[in-house]
């Protein structure tokens, strides 16, 4: 009887020492300070697939296909619309899942195209035709990248309007931190890496704030000294709730705007369109008056 007592104890013991083994490897394994590359497979959903034939020509602008180099070596593939007269020019960051040959980046250009600004869109590295893998730092690095482009084209930090659109809201927050600009457009973005995995994750709530990457985060840029800033989002939205786009127009210093629309969706403003434009159009002709510097 003490030897099956004993028995049942030794392996009641061995199985919880097993599941809570179990458990802290799956605990360490989605830790985002223990395992950045499970943190990159959240962020980042390269897509290759690039469609040639779309994109040549928008709002009757003919694109110039250009290639930029990152800080490492990564060759990044872009589209330059330079309009006739037009004295800015709109950075695109674009969000995740797609490339600028895609609809969706596509309809966003024509958007931006038609407030009368130029527009430089780009693919980070490991989206559509440009090389490397990405990762959060060096997609930060390919955006300063695109922007030291410009500015070696002759174009001026007082005309370069940073945007930045869902993934593309951080990675644009991250490249202000380091340059001047003339206005930052941060669309259906996230307040932090952390709220949002946390909203999204449960699993996530477990871990502390330090452990999570802080590049991406926008609560960190609109609190600081930045330039003219618009902050966009759809009520609809169910990639990235409204409410962090809320939450960064209440924490940021001025100067600052917000438009929400009621009727749309994630980086979709199909419903307000020409409200839409018009905002971006008001907004980047305030750009560029006074230039905020990167602190």
């Amino acid at each position: 009887m003490k030897k099956r007592t004993s028995f049942l104890i030794g392996f009641s013991a061995g199985c919880l020492a097993t599941i809570l083994f179990g458990a802290s490897l799956v605990v360490w394994f989605c830790c985002p300070a223990a395992n950045p590359a499970l943190v990159n497979v959240i962020l980042f959903r390269p897509l290759k697939v690039f469609d040639e034939f779309y994109g040549k020509e928008l709002a009757g602008v003919r694109a110039e296909e250009v290639n930029i180099t990152s800080s490492d070596g990564v060759r990044l593939f872009g589209r330059f619309y330079k309009q006739k007269g037009a004295t800015k020019v709109a950075l695109y960051n674009h969000g995740n899942g797609g490339n600028v040959s895609m609809p969706y980046c596509l309809y966003k250009i024509n958007s931006l195209l038609s407030t009368g600004v130029s527009v430089l869109a780009y693919d980070y590295r490991g989206y559509g035709k440009s090389t490397g893998t990405p990762s959060i730092d060096g997609v930060v690095d390919d955006s300063a990248a695109a922007f030291n482009y410009l500015l070696r084209r002759g174009i001026k930090n007082d005309q370069i309007i940073v945007y930045g659109e869902s993934l593309g809201a951080g990675v644009s927050s991250a490249l202000c931190k380091r340059i001047n600009c003339a206005g930052v457009v941060l669309e259906s973005g996230f307040s932090s890496v952390e709220a949002l995995g946390k909203e999204k994750f449960d699993l996530f709530k477990l871990y502390p704030s330090w452990m999570f990457p802080k590049q991406f985060d926008n609560d960190s840029f609109v609190v600081r000294h930045h330039p003219p800033l618009l902050i966009v989002a759809g009520k609809l939205d169910e990639v990235i709730p409204w409410h962090h786009s809320q939450y960064l127009f209440d924490h940021a210093t001025k100067p600052a705007q917000f438009a929400v629309y009621e009727d749309c969706h994630h980086a979709f403003f199909q419903k307000k369109q020409s409200d839409f434009d018009a905002r971006l159009k008001t907004f980047f002709e305030q750009c560029g008056t006074k230039i905020a510097c990167a602190n």
